[in-house]
């Protein structure tokens, strides 16, 4: 990774580990039990469809699940997003304080950048 896209991925990390405690006591609040494992549903913004590609290709060989790559737009105005899954885990503080930095930088690698995470419960 450049300085640059290190950077940037620090910074949007620090923003999403913010808001994960808001959206773990969303989760817990809708019946999520602590020792349940449940799939994080992902998603990143891509400057275009050959950097989701990069992305999907780094992403299925780290095992995430269910990657597709939508496109919307004109063919000037392109917009490309990379939605994924990972496999059931446990959702707790302590493993989004490790895995949303991880995430973040598989995107920032590919110059796509980390847009956020849910659950189904």
């Amino acid at each position: 990774m450049t300085e640059k896209q290190e950077s940037k991925a620090k910074q949007i990390a620090a923003k999403h580990l913010l808001m994960s405690t808001g959206t773990l006591k969303a989760l817990r609040n809708a019946g999520l039990a602590a020792d349940r494992s449940i799939q994080l549903d992902f998603v990143f913004n891509a400057p275009n469809e050959k950097s989701a590609q990069k992305l999907v290709e780094n992403l299925e060989a780290n095992e995430c699940l269910n990657l597709t790559v939508d496109k919307s737009g004109g063919f000037f105005s392109r917009k490309c997003r990379v939605h994924g899954k990972t496999h059931p885990t446990e959702v707790n503080e302590q493993i989004l304080e490790v895995w949303i930095p991880w995430i973040v930088v598989q995107g920032a690698s590919c110059d796509c950048e980390f847009d956020g995470w849910g659950a189904e419960v």
